[in-house]
């Protein structure tokens, strides 16, 4: 009998809600007023990535994403993992955030402060740079992406592979458009070298 099965899934977790409205304005109040600086990553906007290494816990939400990462990590079997550094970017209206990914990190995260309907999507690309132009005719759904746009909601928190290439496109209307993101690494106290 013959079967069909994807190969070499991508988990990407989305944690709806993740902060309240109140915890969320309270952050961006602070953030706002943060000095920041210019980072090749960062277009039409300015980051913390190199001023900072611990937003989250700034704000008391190391636990709380550490959490959510233990849920993502034991679902897909990944050995266990900690968070290394946090930091924000803010976008103004025109900027965007260069395709990327995180070399040095295991599992990444980004998490929505402050977006609105004229914002840009997280934008993530597949790895396979090949897959769009084996289909034909296009599109055949979930098989022909070389980009997959989400619309992220204020408060939403996404968990990721940090190989995966992410950005964002260009966007016009958002004021201001925040989010928090951070970097991983093993967690030496389970990690064994037998």
């Amino acid at each position: 009998m013959d079967s069909s099965f994807n190969l070499f899934p991508t988990p990407v977790l989305c944690c709806s809600n993740f902060l309240s409205d109140s915890e969320r304005e309270k952050i961006f109040e602070i953030l706002i007023d943060f000095d920041c600086s210019y980072h090749s990553s960062v277009v039409g906007g300015k980051s913390s990535f190199y001023f900072v290494n611990d937003i989250l816990h700034s704000f008391n939400l190391k636990k709380r994403i550490q959490k959510k990462i233990n849920i993502y990590t034991d679902k897909h079997k990944i050995r266990p993992v900690e968070i290394t550094n946090s930091w924000f970017n803010i976008h103004h209206d025109g900027g965007h955030l260069v395709s990327h990914d995180h070399p040095t990190s295991v599992v990444s995260i980004a998490l929505y402060i402050n977006v609105d309907e004229c914002g840009s999507s997280l934008s993530f690309y597949n790895p396979n740079s090949l897959m769009s132009f084996l289909w034909n005719p296009p599109p055949i759904k979930g098989f022909d992406h070389s980009r997959f746009d989400i619309k992220p909601k204020n408060g939403d928190l996404y968990i990721f592979p940090s190989w995966l290439r992410h950005g964002s496109v260009s966007f016009a209307g958002t004021k201001n458009r925040m989010v928090i993101s951070a970097n991983t690494k093993w967690n030496k106290n389970t990690v064994s070298y037998q």
